[in-house]
């Protein structure tokens, strides 16, 4: 893991050091997802509405590490929507969170674990199961879709291809 092992270079490697405006969900919820794992240790000693603006501070400071992003894309990233060009408010920022982490237990978790449980997985490195995972993945939503894959087409893959290389891949 050693040189990838920050927030910003790992989501540079996995989003190719490109942003798209169609990606603006899927990067927040990345950020989101990162920003959460940093607090997670100290929501025992906060209230419920200095969890949510921590998580939101935390988010906004994680953005502004994305060398690959521009100011302007730091900022529609943590807009509420495209549309009204509003920042998300923490309750909202919150919401989608708890959001995200269901869709994690419900859909990547298992796929991982029949991943792992498969003959295919047998013996694969930590780094090579989330390979296969979002080789799977891919060939799901490809099947499923004729046209070039575009991360909003299909926003649970391109949270997949995220969450296989930083979620699992943040073992302990």
């Amino acid at each position: 893991m050693s040189g990838h092992d920050d927030f910003a270079t790992r989501a540079k490697l996995t989003m190719g050091g490109r942003f798209d405006p169609c990606m603006r969900r899927s990067v927040q919820s990345i950020v989101l997802y990162e920003a959460d794992r940093c607090l997670r240790s100290r929501y025992a000693f906060l209230k419920p509405f200095q969890k949510k603006i921590a998580l939101y501070l935390t988010a906004v400071d994680l953005v502004k590490t994305l060398d690959f992003l521009t100011d302007q894309n730091r900022e529609e990233v943590m807009f509420r929507t495209n549309s009204s060009k509003q920042p998300v408010p923490p309750d909202l920022a919150w919401k989608r969170l708890r959001a995200l982490e269901r869709d994690i237990k419900a859909t990547i978790l298992p796929k991982m674990k029949a991943v792992m449980d498969s003959e295919e997985g047998n013996g694969k490195s930590h780094e090579e199961l989330c390979e296969l995972m979002l080789q799977r993945e891919y060939v799901s939503c490809s099947s499923i879709r004729r046209s070039n894959y575009c991360w909003s087409q299909v926003p649970k893959c391109s949270v997949t291809h995220y969450f296989g290389r930083l979620a699992f891949y943040r073992k302990k």
